[in-house]
């Protein structure tokens, strides 16, 4: 939106097959697939579930043969799509950051610092315990691309906390899961309180980290 490339519906729902796929193989479809997620997500979730059936509508209507404009008129109960448009509109400024999107650059950092304090002959089972320490320090971490990249420091404000709403915490964990009663050389991460599921950071036998659901 800030640097006005996203497109409006009457562009967006014209998209043909051959379009989306030619943008995939030039390496430029990043803002269609970001949108239909936006979409979807605002369709399904957006004013308390408000539009769900009217898209379920709008789908059935559309493999029935309906014109995009008219099968939206239909399904959603409204004259002009753009009525819809603005509320997506202004759902998608409205989007923060997900509890994945905060978690995981504070499991990466609890996980290397406490492997760190490991290697200096600190261990700990109690993950307050390694943050305190952590801070202490002014411990900071690199993280991958995937996750951010850029250096992340326990100097930013609330380090290791996860999303206010949440009430999500980080605990100490070995490979299954289980939180710690004794230190060890690599702890893992869990992460509490998150929804859907727990995510779990798991040291590999090659001395790498993976992040996996953990029932």
């Amino acid at each position: 939106m800030k640097r006005g490339s996203l497109l409006r519906f009457n562009a967006f729902f014209r998209l043909s097959g051959t379009r989306w796929n030619h943008a995939v193989t030039q390496g430029s479809a990043d803002i269609q697939y970001l949108e239909a997620w936006a979409l979807i997500q605002f369709l399904l979730y957006g004013g308390d579930g408000r539009h769900q059936q009217g898209f379920l509508n709008f789908l059935e209507l559309l493999n029935q043969g309906t014109s995009w404009q008219n099968a939206f008129a239909r399904a959603f109960d409204v004259r002009d799509y753009q009525v819809i448009e603005k509320h997506f509109l202004k759902f998608i400024n409205d989007l923060t950051p997900s509890d994945l999107e905060l978690a995981v650059p504070r499991m990466i950092l609890l996980a290397e610092g406490a492997k760190a304090l490991a290697a200096r002959g600190e261990r700990f089972n109690n993950a307050d315990a390694v943050a305190s320490r952590l801070k202490t320090l002014g411990y900071q971490c690199d993280l991958p691309r995937e996750y951010g990249g850029g250096t992340f420091s326990t100097r930013v404000r609330s380090p290791f906390k996860l999303h206010p709403h949440t009430g999500g915490e980080l605990e100490l964990a070995d490979r299954t899961g289980r939180v710690l009663h004794q230190g060890v050389l690599r702890p893992c991460v869990l992460s509490k309180g998150l929804q859907p599921r727990k995510l779990l950071l798991r040291w590999k036998t090659d001395g790498s980290w993976e992040i996996i659901v953990n029932d």
